[in-house]
């Protein structure tokens, strides 16, 4: 009895802040999502949603020392849900082997990598011999050399080159940046480079 009055006099004085506490409930339940070894199947997360809902619909009907755990915790599993909603929502084909021929692709965005070559991110991509359903929706690839005819790319622009374009790689060492979820987030299906001309193929 002790603990619990402890706890009541903790949500009393807290009754009037409990709304400032819904971020860090939800960004739990985020982190908790990504920190998962294996994403959750559907009927996991259905499970968490039913969840969700009865904790939600209870905790009106629990002591006053004890609705606001209940609503934390149904907080914590919403986030994990909205979570997995946006990883499922930007799901996209990735490309499942090495590839090496023609690529060509709209202009979407252009920055430089880590050795300080320019690069450029496509969409409306299409692959030689590779079907419309195993085209990645995006790719970036890293421009080596500038030999001549190369053209300078502008976003917008419809440009064409020869590739080696993999999968994106996930962490090199554990707990390291995982680069593969990354790309997931950001739509790149492969990620490669060229030492051959870009060439613009349509006016941007």
């Amino acid at each position: 009895m002790g603990l619990l009055n402890h706890f009541s006099a903790i949500m009393r004085h807290q009754r009037g802040h409990l709304f400032g506490w819904v971020p860090v409930c939800l960004a739990m339940g985020i982190g908790w999502f990504f920190s998962l070894p294996v994403e959750p199947s559907l009927l996991v997360l259905w499970g968490v949603a039913l969840a969700v809902a009865g904790l939600g619909g209870i905790a009106r009907a629990l002591p006053e020392s004890v609705s606001p755990f209940a609503i934390a915790v149904a907080l914590i599993l919403l986030g994990l849900l909205l979570a997995a909603f946006r990883a499922h929502s930007m799901t996209a084909p990735v490309l499942g082997w090495r590839y090496y021929g023609a690529v060509e692709g709209r202009v979407v965005a252009l920055d430089r990598s880590q050795s300080d070559a320019p690069r450029v991110t496509l969409d409306q991509v299409r692959l030689d011999r590779v079907p419309p359903t195993l085209t990645p929706t995006r790719v970036r690839v890293s421009l080596h050399s500038k030999p001549p005819g190369s053209i300078q790319p502008t976003p917008g622009m419809r440009v064409m080159t020869t590739a080696h374009l993999s999968p994106p790689a996930g962490p090199v060492e554990p707990g390291g940046f995982d680069f593969q979820r990354h790309a997931w987030f950001a739509g790149l299906g492969a990620v490669g480079y060229t030492r051959v001309p870009l060439l613009g193929i349509a006016p941007p």
